[in-house]
């Protein structure tokens, strides 16, 4: 009888999330979750067949790290739905770099973006054309700002993101005719 596997595989992905988000997804491979682990390669091939099985489980745990991370952003009530959802984007983007690489860089995900339109249509009273556009020229200037924030070429305090933010909105709100 082979020997039980000691390493979960809850705990090769914790170590494999832990290791893109010290050094980037370019430091993740085998030898580097083995290490981390401190244990052979073999616990790590004995529950993922490859490595890109491994990095799709990596992928899933950090979009569960910026979820929980952006409920809390938007539950803190300090900013509007809308602006929460942007604000926790540039946030996450500023505090967990790597991770934001991976999830918006690297690999798309267009969940968020059909849900900024949805509460666009909600709350400014658009049609789901004029939501979609709305939310495509708020997310060129959020997304933008949280790359540069990730890459750490803009430093800015959340204030001032922030006070941004509503410059950019209330530019694009006056542009569709809104008060």
């Amino acid at each position: 009888m082979p020997p039980k596997v000691k390493n979960t595989r809850e705990e090769i992905i914790k170590a494999a999330v832990e290791i893109i988000r010290s050094n980037g997804e370019v430091a993740l491979n085998v030898r580097s979750v083995a290490e981390a682990l401190g244990c052979s390669t073999q616990p790590v091939f004995s529950n993922f067949k490859t490595m890109d099985e491994l990095k799709g489980e990596v992928i899933k745990k950090a979009q569960l790290i910026y979820s929980a991370f952006a409920e809390e952003h938007i539950n803190s009530e300090q900013f509007s739905d809308y602006k929460a959802e942007g604000m926790a984007y540039i946030t996450f983007a500023k505090n967990e770099s790597h991770l934001f690489k991976l999830l918006y860089l690297d690999n798309t995900d267009n969940s968020l973006n059909s849900k900024l339109e949805k509460i666009a249509s909600k709350t400014l009273t658009l049609s789901e054309d004029e939501a979609r556009l709305f939310n495509l020229e708020m997310w060129a200037f959020v997304h933008g700002m949280a790359v540069m924030t990730a890459n750490a070429d803009f430093p800015l305090h959340e204030a001032v993101i922030s006070r941004i933010f509503d410059d950019a909105f209330e530019g694009i709100k006056t542009r569709f005719n809104l008060r």
